[in-house]
């Protein structure tokens, strides 16, 4: 690894983790700067120079998103990570308290799809309610 690689990771994180030091995305991934790899998330770089080419997206396993360690991360499809952040929770709209019309996200309100997907049961009537 070069210099600028090793210069900004923890190795003795957490968990076992290796935590970024350096920039961050704005949803708190670690950007590689240096002038070889610029603008690439650095656990990419990191998991290729240990595990090889990536075929799909890397899941972090330990939930750190500014975790660099190739042993936290597994290379999933797209469908799969996404199924995972929804299942632990760490999907973007996992965090909705509310549907896009303002309509609360609650138990009486909420149908949920077997893999974790939420609909709101009072847009769904709205939607049934209107002529053709």
């Amino acid at each position: 690894m070069n210099k600028y690689l090793t210069d900004r990771l923890n190795t003795a994180g957490p968990g076992g983790c290796w935590l970024w030091t350096g920039c961050l995305t704005g949803p708190g991934y670690a950007r590689y700067l240096g002038a070889e790899h610029r603008g690439m998330l650095v656990h990419r770089v990191i998991y290729e120079i240990f595990k090889g080419k990536i075929k799909g997206d890397l899941d972090h396993l330990c939930n750190v998103r500014h975790c660099c360690n190739p042993d936290h991360l597994e290379d999933v499809t797209t469908a799969e990570n996404l199924r995972r952040q929804v299942v632990r929770g760490t999907h973007k709209n996992s965090k909705k308290t509310h549907c896009h019309k303002g309509h609360k996200f609650d138990n009486d309100n909420t149908y949920r799809y077997p893999d974790g997907r939420r609909k709101c049961r009072a847009c769904r009537r709205d939607r049934e309610r209107q002529p053709n």
